[in-house]
C-alpha cells in the first residue's frame, strides 16, 4: 500500500498560549500623589536654622533645657523624652524657656505618641494657645507628625495637654523643631484668592478683605485689596508644599483654620499641578473629590484631558498620560469657583503582559477599553513569555486599529518577525519559531494605536501525521497495491 500527500487542509491546534488575550486583568499599583489631602503648607519664603539645636531630636543622653509641666521628664531608650503624668492636674507637657522672640513667627513641628487619645492644646509661647495648626491629629501610642505656626508673645515654647487622664498616663515626644519663618509681607496689598496668615495687627482691617477677624494667627483667604501693609500689619502667604498653583488656586480656609483642602475662586483659568512621575502612554486611575458652586474642572495627566466635571461629586477616572509632561493637573475654566479634595493618582498594569515605553491598559471616555494602547514616540513592544518551543510553528491571531494609519507594527513568535501591518485589520499569521524567544508586538516610534483579541496557538505535530509542521499537508491518502 503506497501513501500520498495530499492537499486538504487539515490544521490540528493545541490550546491557546496567551493569558489574558483580551487585555482585561489589570492591577491598580500604589498612589503617587503626594498630600492628596493638600494638609501640607508652607507659610513665607522659607525658614531659618532650628532655634534648638542638638535638642531638637534627642541626639544626647540629656532631656536639655526641657522641664516638665506637672509630669516627671525621663529620657526613654536613647532616643525620646517622655512626660509620665503623677497629677491629675490638666497641663501636662514639656516647656522650655529663652527660645521665641515676641513678634516673631514660628514653624514648631515635632512628633508624639501618648496612651491618652487627645490632641494638643498649647503650642508655643502662650497656654491654651496652638497659633495655626498644620497637622494635630488625636494621639495614639503609635508616633505622628505635628506641625503649627505659631507668632510668639513670649520666650517659652511650651508643648502640652489639657484635661483628664490618669497618674501613669504617658506623653512622648522626639524630633522638635522651631525654625523661624521668612517672608513676613510688611507693604503692599493682599492678592485676591491667595490665602494669607495674621502675623501683626494694628491699624488695619484685615476683615475688608475677608479675614472673619483682625486676631494675630488667623488664615483666611484674599477677597478684596482694601488692606494696606506697613510695619504695624503684616501677614505670610500660604501656599501648598507639593501642588504647584495657579492663578485663584489657594490652601482653603474657613473659620480662620486651614482645612486641608484645595480651593479657587472664580475669575481667570488655571491649573493646580503636581508632578507624579507618570509615564507616556501608561494608564492611570484618578480619583478625586470636588465640591463646587459654578464653572468646571478637567483632569489631565501628562497633556491628555479627562472630562470635565461640574458637579458637586467624587470622580473615578482612567486616563492615558500623553506625552506633554510627567504632570497631574486639575484645570479650572475661569467661572469654577469651589474646592478640590481626597486627590489620588494610581497606575494601573497588565497583569500579564510586558510593556515597552508608551504602551498601557487603554482608556477612552473615563473608562477601561480592554485593549492595549501605544502612544508614539519611541519604538517600543507589548510582549508576553508563551514559552515558544524551538522549531514549532505557531498561529498568531490579533486584532490592531492605529490612530495612526500607514505606521507599522510587527509580530514576532520565538525570534521570528511576522508580516509588518500597516493597517487596521484583523490578522492571522503561521510563524515558525527559531528561539524561545517571547510573543511580541513591536511598534514603530510613529505607530500610535491598540492591540487586542490575541490568540497563539501551536500546531500539534504528532496529530497531524508526522507533518514537519506545514499546515497545508493534510491527512495520507491510501493506495492498495
Amino acid at each position: 500500500m503506497l501513501g500520498f500527500p495530499i492537499q486538504s487542509k487539515v490544521e490540528i491546534l493545541g490550546s491557546d498560549l496567551v493569558t489574558d488575550g483580551v487585555m482585561e486583568a489589570t492591577t491598580i499599583g500604589s498612589d503617587l500623589v503626594t498630600d492628596g489631602g493638600f494638609a501640607a503648607v508652607t507659610a513665607g519664603t522659607g525658614f531659618e536654622a532650628d532655634l534648638l539645636g542638638g535638642n531638637g531630636a534627642f541626639d544626647t543622653d540629656t532631656t536639655g533645657d526641657w522641664s516638665g509641666i506637672d509630669s516627671t521628664v525621663s529620657w526613654e531608650n536613647s532616643s525620646f523624652m517622655r512626660g509620665t503624668f503623677t497629677t491629675t492636674n490638666e497641663n501636662k507637657g514639656f516647656n522650655q524657656n529663652n527660645v521665641l522672640t515676641a513678634g516673631k513667627t514660628y514653624q514648631i513641628a515635632f512628633k508624639a505618641k501618648s496612651n491618652r487619645a487627645t490632641t494638643f492644646n498649647s503650642i508655643g509661647s502662650v497656654n491654651l494657645e496652638k497659633g495655626l495648626v498644620i497637622s494635630n491629629p488625636t494621639l495614639t501610642t503609635s508616633w505622628q507628625e505635628y506641625e503649627f505656626l505659631h507668632t510668639a508673645s513670649g520666650v517659652f515654647v511650651i508643648l502640652y495637654l489639657t484635661g483628664g487622664g490618669s497618674i501613669g498616663d504617658y506623653l512622648d515626644i522626639d524630633d522638635i523643631t522651631v525654625k523661624e519663618i521668612t517672608g513676613e509681607l510688611a507693604s503692599g496689598n493682599l492678592t485676591i484668592g491667595k490665602t494669607y496668615y495674621i502675623s501683626a495687627q494694628n491699624g488695619e482691617d484685615f476683615t475688608a478683605d475677608g479675614s472673619p477677624n483682625n486676631n494675630i494667627q488667623t488664615a483666611f483667604v484674599a477677597t478684596g485689596t482694601n488692606v494696606t501693609l506697613d510695619a504695624n500689619d503684616k501677614a505670610y502667604n500660604i501656599i501648598f508644599t507639593n501642588w504647584t498653583e495657579g492663578t485663584e488656586w489657594a490652601p482653603e480656609a474657613s473659620a480662620g483654620v486651614l482645612t486641608g483642602k484645595a480651593q479657587k475662586i472664580a475669575g481667570t483659568g488655571s491649573d493646580l499641578v503636581q508632578d507624579v512621575s507618570a509615564a507616556i502612554g501608561g494608564c492611570y486611575q484618578n480619583i478625586f473629590t470636588t465640591t463646587r458652586s459654578a464653572g468646571s474642572i478637567t483632569p489631565d495627566v501628562g497633556g491628555t484631558n479627562g472630562s470635565a466635571v461640574s458637579s458637586s461629586t467624587i470622580t473615578t477616572t482612567y486616563i492615558n498620560c500623553g506625552a506633554t509632561d510627567s504632570n497631574l493637573r486639575f484645570e479650572a475654566d475661569s467661572s469654577f469657583a469651589g474646592i478640590v479634595d481626597v486627590v489620588s493618582c494610581k497606575p494601573v498594569t497588565f497583569d500579564s503582559w510586558i510593556v515597552g515605553t508608551g504602551w498601557g491598559p487603554e482608556a477612552s471616555s473615563g473608562a477601561l477599553t480592554n485593549k492595549a494602547k501605544k502612544t508614539a514616540g519611541t519604538a517600543s513592544a507589548l510582549e508576553q513569555d508563551i514559552s515558544a518551543i524551538v522549531g514549532e510553528y505557531y498561529q498568531l491571531i490579533w486584532t490592531n486599529d492605529q490612530l495612526t494609519v500607514g505606521k507599522s507594527i510587527n509580530t514576532e513568535v520565538g525570534g521570528v518577525n511576522g508580516s509588518a501591518v500597516t493597517v487596521d485589520a484583523a490578522t492571522t499569521e503561521e510563524i515558525l519559531a527559531a528561539t524561545t524567544g517571547n510573543l511580541k508586538f513591536e511598534a514603530a516610534a510613529d505607530w500610535a494605536g491598540t492591540v487586542d483579541v490575541v490568540s497563539t496557538k501551536k500546531y500539534d505535530i504528532e496529530k497531524s501525521l508526522g507533518n514537519p509542521g506545514l499546515s497545508n499537508f493534510g491527512p495520507m491518502l491510501e493506495i492498495g497495491m
